[in-house]
């Protein structure tokens, strides 16, 4: 067996790219890629108990292919567990701190 090495990716530029506050995501797909559209839904458009329709602004649109799609749900979830665990942490800690002063 040859001696293999890896490669690494190493992302460059990410700092420069202008981060954008979605709170939204429709997802389709076509045979061949999926593509991911993040949008923005302005919360004082929407009107509690009425049926409406409400713009959803999108202001980017990542088209990747579906070998690529297992890659980003493992690394969602990755990071999802790593936040969870982070966020438990810290609502431990407050908890902790609370019950000391009480």
């Amino acid at each position: 067996m040859k001696n293999e090495k890896k490669t690494k990716i190493v992302v460059t530029n990410a700092e420069n790219v202008k981060p954008q506050y979605s709170n939204y995501l429709s997802i389709s797909h076509t045979p061949n890629e999926f593509i991911l559209s993040f949008c923005y839904i302005d919360p004082a458009k929407m009107k509690r108990g009425e049926e409406q329709e409400v713009p959803a602004e999108a202001f980017s649109r990542i088209v990747v292919t579906p070998s690529l799609l297992p890659q980003i749900i493992k690394a969602l979830q990755t990071n999802l567990e790593k936040y969870n665990t982070s966020i438990k942490k810290e609502m431990d800690r407050i908890k902790e701190k609370k019950e000391r002063i009480n």
